[in-house]
């Protein structure tokens, strides 16, 4: 205990280690008091967007109408534009609930004509998972979130933004790697190593002070912004619904969805199971080398490998859920893909991720346990 308690005022006596929890706070939370929209303009885009459609839509129409060679998608053309004109009357005037069924007609027709070949050059996964979502929010009488309006969103609608994207996954994970490079480091940094080694305490006790206090302030670090930003954002638009669904689809070819709640769950814990990756790495960097330059710039390079088209050469595709740092991207490990994101690999998921952090934490700390005890130091 009395080892655990040094390790923690240590770090915490250290003002740079605070760097990631005023950082991370400020991300997160932003985005509520500057992106914010008056409610009566919040469909003005999109109304601009669907009226230059519809007006598109007419003067197909109007040829088509004077082409027999057209006459057999004539109908579908003008139904097309019967259902968006009226999908704009509801977004003018209309309430959410038939806001919301008037999208599901019109979409749920554009998939129609999409898979019968009337309209291609669209993305067909991608129309089928946005039909698939307006038909849950219609059935369970679900709200629609407008995934443009940020400072709008339900606080459990606004976190799973956080960790799909909207701030990286590779930026949070370089600021958490900055901080555990800053504390293990610090002992050789500050030439205070010598004394743990000469401490009555045992390197089994010393070495689980270390790591769990420091990965537990890195977590914390990460968790408390994200705990913060939910509570404002509950505050000013209230929780959201436990069933909201997210869609994916993990072949490419079949659409399923889970709940935002099972979303942000699963996100976290693989975001603190890649935390425990990093904390690690960076101790077992640290065992050879001081250099903060040097711990920390082996994880940058590593958590970038993610954005790197390494990960999609034929190669490494194959291989790439059996790598660590495939999983530093957990939105594209749930949802597989998107519009601009083919899949990497369909074995890269939920379950592998977590197997595989767990493993690779547990061989490097394994090995520094080793290494110390072989050393009989740190």
């Amino acid at each position: 205990m009395k080892t655990i308690l040094f390790e923690c005022k240590k770090i915490f006596s250290e003002k740079a280690n605070y760097f990631g929890f005023i950082l991370l706070t400020f991300i997160f939370t932003i985005p509520l008091f500057l992106f914010t929209t008056a409610q009566e303009n919040r469909y003005e885009n999109e109304l601009q967007y669907l009226r230059a459609n519809l007006e598109y839509g007419e003067q197909a129409q109007k040829q088509m109408e004077s082409e027999p060679a057209a006459a057999h998608i004539l109908p579908d053309t003008i139904e097309r534009n019967e259902l968006l004109s009226a999908y704009i009357d509801a977004l003018i005037s209309g309430t959410d609930e038939e806001r919301i069924k008037a999208e599901y007609a019109y979409e749920k027709k554009l998939l129609q004509n999409m898979e019968s070949g009337i309209l291609n050059g669209l993305s067909i996964i991608e129309q089928q998972k946005a039909v698939l979502v307006l038909e849950n929010l219609v059935k369970n009488d679900i709200t629609k979130v407008d995934d443009s309006f940020q400072a709008s969103a339900p606080a459990l609608n606004y976190v799973a933004r956080i960790f799909s994207g909207t701030v990286s996954s590779s930026l949070i994970f370089s600021i958490c790697a900055l901080l555990f490079a800053n504390i293990y480091s610090f002992e050789k940094r500050k030439n205070h190593i010598n004394f743990f080694n000469v401490v009555p305490s045992r390197l089994g006790s010393i070495f689980l002070a270390k790591v769990s206090t420091a990965t537990a302030f890195v977590t914390l670090s990460l968790v408390t912004p994200l705990i913060i930003a939910f509570l404002i954002s509950a505050f000013q638009n209230g929780i959201g619904d436990f069933r909201y669904p997210i869609a994916y689809s993990q072949n490419g070819v079949d659409v399923f969805f889970m709940s935002v709640t099972a979303f942000n769950s699963r996100s976290l814990l693989l975001f603190l199971l890649f935390i425990l990756f990093l904390s690690s790495l960076s101790f077992f960097i640290s065992l050879f080398t001081g250099s903060l330059l040097m711990n920390a710039g082996i994880l940058l390079s590593s958590i970038l490998l993610v954005e790197s088209p390494l990960l999609q050469s034929d190669s490494i595709k194959n291989i790439a859920h059996l790598l660590p740092f495939s999983y530093a991207d957990p939105y594209k490990v749930l949802i597989f893909s998107d519009y601009n994101s083919p899949i990497i690999n369909p074995s890269l998921n939920f379950q592998n991720g977590v197997i595989c952090l767990l493993i690779y934490s547990l061989i490097f700390f394994s090995v520094s346990y080793t290494i110390i005890l072989r050393q009989k130091k740190f």
